[in-house]
């Protein structure tokens, strides 16, 4: 087989220019109002031991959250003001 000349002038697929949010669907935190369940994290949030609230905050899966409250120190009072973000389960009749 004849060698291949190396291809210095092609970058390889993973060198290319960081896609954009249009082409990769990704939405960072806190810049969009299409984003995450807020309710959802909210509900998921005060559903933890408050020892581990502040723990779980520093996680990607609440970083929105964060953005979203103005910081760390406010999540709790933002999700407390969240409708449908009550973290008590409703009890079901005859259960």
């Amino acid at each position: 087989m004849p060698a291949r000349p190396p291809s210095a002038s092609v970058p390889p697929p993973s060198a290319s220019a960081t896609p954009s949010p249009e082409t990769s669907g990704y939405v960072g935190p806190g810049n969009s109002e299409n984003t995450t369940d807020r309710a959802g994290l909210c509900r998921a949030y005060l559903a933890k031991p408050e020892r581990q609230r502040e723990k779980a905050l520093r996680t990607p899966a609440f970083n929105e959250l964060v953005v979203a409250a103005g910081g760390a120190e406010h999540v709790e009072e933002y999700c407390r003001e969240r409708p449908g973000a009550d973290a008590e389960p409703t009890a079901s009749p005859g259960g």
